[in-house]
């Protein structure tokens, strides 16, 4: 007969190097187990919040376009930029024009140009702007609609903007100043019923 099991059992030491040894396996089956639901947290949270990010897109509205002129007598078309999205946003690049609708340059190529700047907006903030007249263009065009030479002239633009996800949106507006008697009108209207003029993809 071989040497018996309970009086080998019965010994403390290999009775607490059992219990070590079970003790060991145990915690590595915790360990194990912490790390694949870790794992599987992480994934979820990565699934929601890009979810999250599909659905609450962030969405760029310009507002309350104005005429406004400086004390050293420059002109600057002033406007409100709004991220009314769900999630934020940061400008990319940009192109702002100021012309008679004479001389409306057609479609306009934001690539490489950001003439608003790298600018970042949270869901719901705003930002106060303005756009100087750059160009000999539209610093003749601001003097010919001061004086009264002009019947209407418009302030357009392209935006191109991204998201947290790096996807890139393209927002387009056409904003008119309405001729009244002698002066531009101060406020900016947009185009009614145009979707080419007012748009964001």
């Amino acid at each position: 007969m071989g040497f018996p099991m309970w009086k080998w059992l019965a010994d403390p030491q290999n009775l607490t190097a059992i219990s070590s040894a079970v003790i060991a396996a145990f915690t590595i089956i915790l360990a194990v187990v912490a790390s694949v639901q870790a794992e599987f947290t992480r994934r979820a949270i990565g699934l929601a919040r890009a979810e999250f990010l599909a659905t609450q897109r962030p969405r760029l509205v310009l507002r309350e376009v104005h005429w406004d002129w400086a004390a050293d007598g420059k002109s600057y078309v002033a406007y409100t930029l709004v991220n009314a999205g769900g999630s934020g946003c940061r400008i990319e690049e940009s192109v702002l024009r100021y012309r008679s609708d004479v001389e409306d340059p057609g479609v306009l190529d934001a690539a490489g140009v950001n003439e608003i700047g790298a600018i970042s907006l949270a869901s719901g903030e705003y930002r106060f702007l303005k756009s100087p007249m750059v160009s000999e263009g539209e610093e003749v065009a601001a003097a010919a609609a001061e004086m009264g030479f002009l019947s209407d002239h418009s302030f357009r633009g392209v935006i191109i903007y991204s998201d947290a996800r790096g996807i890139r949106r393209r927002m387009v507006f056409r904003r008119v100043c309405r001729r009244n008697n002698t002066r531009p009108s101060q406020r900016f209207v947009v185009p009614e019923n145009n979707d080419e003029f007012e748009y964001t993809d």
